[in-house]
């Protein structure tokens, strides 16, 4: 079995993603920060992604069981936050749903560090006992916070 298509689907996925990262962050000195083209990233890294999860799709439903790998990864960041709603949340698990609400950050309209929280808690509520680690970590966060945004308001 060739493993060019899974080179291919990596390739596609990290490098949107990279240079989508480097955005946020403003790492890179090549992309200067421009205010038309905030945001540009995420609809190239999901039209990308949403190409390549097709292909994957196929490769899969032909037989192809490697093609499952990118596929699983390329729902992870085109649905983070409906993965994060729908499965983490209800099952409890506060830690994923911390992590994966930050990929999530197109459902917090730019309030990351406030969805992050938001989703802590949701999912902390969530479990039958709650863990003391989870609500010390939780709070010890939120005080970090300096303009509280949306976590202010719940």
């Amino acid at each position: 079995m060739s493993l060019l298509p899974l080179v291919f689907a990596t390739i596609c996925l990290l490098l949107p993603t990279i240079l989508h990262r480097w955005e946020q962050v403003g790492v890179s000195p090549h992309i200067p920060p421009k205010e038309w083209a905030r945001g540009l990233w995420s609809v190239v890294l999901a039209l990308i992604l949403s190409f390549v999860g097709a292909l994957c799709a196929l490769s899969l439903g032909r037989g192809n069981l490697a093609s499952a790998i990118p596929l699983a990864v390329i729902v992870l960041l085109l649905f983070p936050w409906h993965l994060t709603r729908y499965v983490l949340i209800p099952l409890g698990r506060w830690r994923g749903a911390w992590h994966l609400a930050q990929v999530a950050g197109w459902a917090w309209r730019g309030d990351v560090p406030g969805g992050q929280l938001v989703a802590g808690a949701w999912a902390v509520l969530r479990q039958r006992r709650p863990s003391p680690s989870a609500i010390a970590f939780l709070t010890a966060e939120r005080d970090v916070l300096e303009p509280l945004g949306a976590t202010g308001v719940l």
